[in-house]
Order: structure tokens, then C-alpha cells, then sequence
């Protein structure tokens, strides 16, 4: 892993207009335990924050191009505009998470609980939510291009065309787009 003042110098920088707390930061990098951390405009390219605590945390704008997450817990985290292409979120929990005009090309969320995830606007390209949980996510104007679903459970999702996915949502069953 880097070393800290390397990752520092990397991770300081943000977008035009944001300032990262550099406390909140040096937290995060030390102890990977950061919930409501700001970390708006973060440069967290590349980095292994797998099992980090990131619940309600403010990531808007931040860049996790090629970044670990596995098991981390991003719930109720603000990742509006946050770019998370190419980054690995397996069986993370991103319930009631914000991703609202995120980006996420060619992105790995299998297994990842996303309940009630608000994914308005967001692009999602090549993207995997194999047995992802999405019960309530919305996903209403976001562009859905070459992404698999298979046995991902969307009860109650909403999708770009106003419409709700309820076939067999009362047993529980999984429901994906190919069937």
C-alpha cells in the first residue's frame, strides 16, 4: 500500500470548487473506519478500502476509478456524481445510498445490498449486480446499457419507463430481466 503521505498527495485533490477534509481523509486511510466522514471531491482512485465504514458518509463527486470495496458499508452514503467505474463493491452494503448521476462502467457490484438506492440519472454500463438485493432502488433516467441482473432481486424497483418490477415479490422470489 502507499505510503500515507503519498496517498495524501493523491487523495487531496478535488474537484474545481470542493475541498476534501484532510482530517476526515487521514482517517479514512488510517483506521478505514469512517461514517459521515466529508470526503466530498475525494481522489480514492485505486485504493483498498475493503471493509471500510463509510456509512452516511458525503462521497459527492468522488473518484473511485479502480478501488476496492469489497464489504464495505457505504449505506446512506451521498455518492451523487461519484465515479465508480471500474471499481470492485462485491458484497458491500450500499442501502439508501445516494447515486444519483454516478458513473458506473464496467463496475462489480455482485452480491452488494442496495435496497432502496436511489440511482436516478446514473450511468451504468457493463456494470455486474449478479444476486445483487436492489428491493425499492430507483432507477428511473439512468442510462442501463450491456448490465447483468441475473438473480438480482429488484422488487419494488422503479426503472427509467415509470415502471415498478412486482411480479412474484411476495414470496420473496428473485426476479431478473432476462426471464
Amino acid at each position: 500500500m502507499l505510503g500515507l503521505s503519498a496517498v495524501l498527495a493523491v487523495g487531496l485533490h478535488a474537484s474545481p470548487g470542493q475541498a476534501v477534509n484532510e482530517n476526515d481523509l487521514r482517517r479514512l486511510l488510517q483506521t478505514l473506519d469512517c461514517p459521515r466522514c466529508d470526503l466530498a471531491g475525494a481522489d480514492l482512485r485505486r485504493l483498498d478500502l475493503s471493509g471500510a465504514d463509510l456509512r452516511g458518509a458525503n462521497l459527492e463527486n468522488a473518484n473511485f476509478y479502480r478501488a476496492r470495496l469489497e464489504n464495505a458499508d457505504l449505506s446512506g452514503a451521498n455518492l451523487k456524481r461519484a465515479n465508480l467505474s471500474f471499481s470492485n463493491f462485491q458484497s458491500a452494503r450500499l442501502n439508501l445510498a445516494d447515486l444519483r448521476d454516478a458513473i458506473l462502467f464496467s463496475a462489480n457490484f455482485n452480491n452488494t445490498l442496495m435496497d432502496q438506492a436511489d440511482l436516478r440519472g446514473a450511468e451504468i454500463e457493463e456494470t455486474s449486480f449478479v444476486g445483487a438485493s436492489m428491493l425499492q432502488a430507483d432507477l428511473r433516467q439512468a442510462y442501463v446499457v450491456s448490465t447483468d441482473f441475473s438473480q438480482a432481486t429488484l422488487c419494488g424497483s422503479l426503472t427509467t419507463h415509470g415502471w415498478e418490477y412486482r411480479n412474484d415479490c411476495t414470496d420473496g422470489s428473485r426476479l431478473t430481466f432476462d426471464e
